[in-house]
């Protein structure tokens, strides 16, 4: 195990930028607004945020072929713009990348993912940029009001998955090696490490247990309750949800200049009827609602789990903190009546 005093720090940022692309969690004011925390490819002078609970995007945004933040920023009306949607096939996904403090919840994320684009074409984008990018988490220390990792079974001090877990504590980057690709990158900062025990963490408070092996049974045996009339009614269909959630990879492909270009596309667009069916579709706009709402929640919850065995949710608490009438995945899942028993 190894750590890297504060004072030292810069120096990491600097040579891992000269290897490759850096990306870092950096406060941003202006339009994006008081402090809140993104991604940003680093640069001289980039004040590295090593305290916070979580991006205001997610990690998985930087490996999607598509603008995923353009919904989101487009609604907050911000002038922000982050390193995301390179044209696909550009050349981005050949060059190597290094992403630091992404959480534990945005690891099982990618981990997520990464099962729903194996097996596509040689020159898969994400899979190029997951081969290309060492993924150092950053794990939390404090949980936000709105987490609920601990109903997914995710541990908050740990990220299985990561390249390299790292804590910050007592004026260091205490760093773990968890696999070749992190091993690699602690050989690059040898003058700069020490070598240390790792701290031992103790277990930050996750609440909840939703008992995902009989989730998806309850919420498909609701298909036709009359629930979702009364849920679908509190959604603006604003769709921050999906532009920011981290297990949401839906996209289209347009011209974009060079070759095509991802779009940013999801379920709660009012446009996915007529995608999906190749006609135009004239239903009455509060059942098409309904149908939309309830296929999000369906998809994460229930057809997500029937095709890669786990649920597409990490209790990130991003939908909470984005949804103007604050109906996250945890407190829906009550809602629909599901009682916890098995």
């Amino acid at each position: 195990m190894y750590a890297v005093p504060g004072e030292k720090l810069p120096e990491v940022w600097k040579r891992l930028n000269e290897y490759g692309s850096l990306y870092v969690p950096a406060s941003v004011n202006g339009p994006v607004g008081g402090g809140e925390v993104v991604f940003k490819e680093w640069e001289k002078g980039t004040a590295v945020c090593l305290d916070y609970i979580n991006t205001v995007l997610p990690a998985s945004s930087l490996f999607l072929p598509c603008p995923a933040s353009e919904l989101y920023l487009n609604y907050r009306n911000s002038g922000y713009s982050p390193p995301l949607g390179e044209t696909a096939g550009g050349g981005e996904e050949n060059k190597k990348r290094f992403v630091f403090g992404v959480r534990p919840c945005d690891v099982k994320a990618l981990q997520l993912l990464d099962p729903v684009f194996e097996g596509e074409a040689e020159g898969n984008y994400y899979l190029e940029l997951r081969k290309n990018t060492t993924v150092i988490s950053l794990v939390c220390k404090k949980m936000g009001s709105e987490c609920f990792c601990g109903s997914w079974q995710i541990n908050p001090c740990k990220a299985p998955g990561a390249d390299l877990e790292a804590v910050f504590m007592e004026e260091k980057l205490y760093l773990r090696v968890l696999s070749e690709k992190g091993e690699m990158l602690v050989s690059c900062l040898m003058d700069l490490l020490q070598v240390v025990e790792y701290p031992r963490l103790e277990l930050v408070e996750a609440p909840g247990d939703l008992r995902t092996g009989v989730i998806s049974e309850k919420l498909e045996s609701k298909f036709e309750d009359p629930v979702w009339e009364k849920w679908h009614i509190r959604c603006t269909n604003c769709r921050r949800c999906t532009a920011v959630c981290p297990t949401c990879y839906c996209f289209s492909l347009g011209s974009g200049g060079v070759g095509e270009k991802g779009l940013y596309d999801c379920c709660r667009d009012t446009g996915q009827e007529e995608y999906l069916t190749g006609e135009e579709v004239l239903k009455d706009s509060q059942v098409a609602a309904k149908e939309r709402l309830r296929n999000r929640y369906l998809h994460k919850l229930c057809y997500h789990p029937l095709a890669y065995g786990k649920p597409a949710c990490t209790g990130c608490g991003r939908c909470f903190r984005q949804c103007p009438v604050k109906p996250d995945m945890e407190r829906s899942v009550q809602f629909f009546g599901y009682d916890f028993e098995v």
